[in-house]
């Protein structure tokens, strides 16, 4: 497994502690009741650390794609 994608299942399994709906591109919603602020916190700063590192390495490869894509044209 390739690291943006496996920084892409561990932000989902995070997503599916806090509740919130599947995918990356979802954005954040609610503190689920009963979870500590602080928990709260901390698993929203992971997440969002590995979203903007798989997303980062996602744009990247496509900046690439897409200037490979331009010699054809």
């Amino acid at each position: 497994e390739t690291f943006p994608f496996r920084a892409s299942r561990q932000a989902d399994k995070i997503r599916e502690r806090l509740s919130w709906e599947p995918g990356c591109l979802d954005g954040c919603s609610l503190k689920p009741k009963g979870m500590h602020i602080k928990t709260f916190k901390h698993l929203t700063a992971k997440h969002n650390a590995l979203v903007m590192q798989a997303m980062a390495w996602f744009g990247e490869r496509c900046n690439i794609i897409g200037e490979s894509f331009e010699d054809f044209i």
